[in-house]
């Protein structure tokens, strides 16, 4: 998702060695490093996975304020923050995503790998999808 405070040091701290792209700021939004790739990279294929309510990146996202504990502003600022970062690189054809509902942090290490079905698409098909170079559909709640 890439959801962080303004004063966030990530990139500062960790150095990341990005290619030259076109459209990054700086420091780039993970939201920016997907559509530059998506439009550096026009036949590969860049997708995201997560729940609506991430738990366990939320709680990073309330150390990043200082709170002990997420508070439910918090949370719902997260939320909101990290539909927009996943949706905003939509625009290129070869970005994909999978929202799922809940506040589940992974899907790969766990039974609903096989399970999790948002409308019509289970995520095990989306996932296959992606494993055989196919853009899968965009599914969201």
């Amino acid at each position: 998702m890439g959801v962080v405070t303004g004063d966030f040091p990530g990139f500062a701290v960790w150095n990341p060695r990005l290619p030259e792209l076109p459209g990054l700021s700086s420091p780039p939004k993970v939201s920016e490093i997907y559509r530059a790739l998506a439009q550096a990279y026009p036949k590969a294929v860049l997708a995201q996975y997560t729940t609506l309510l991430d738990g366990t990146q939320i709680y990073f996202y309330a150390l990043m304020k200082k709170e002990a504990a997420p508070s439910e502003a918090t949370a719902r600022e997260w939320a909101t923050e990290a539909q927009r970062a996943v949706l905003a690189p939509a625009s290129e054809a070869n970005y994909t995503y999978y929202l799922a509902p809940g506040s589940q942090h992974c899907i790969l290490p766990r039974p609903e790998l096989y399970t999790l079905k948002v409308g019509e698409v289970s995520f095990l098909d989306w996932l296959k999808g992606l494993a055989e170079g196919k853009t899968p559909p965009r599914v969201r709640p």
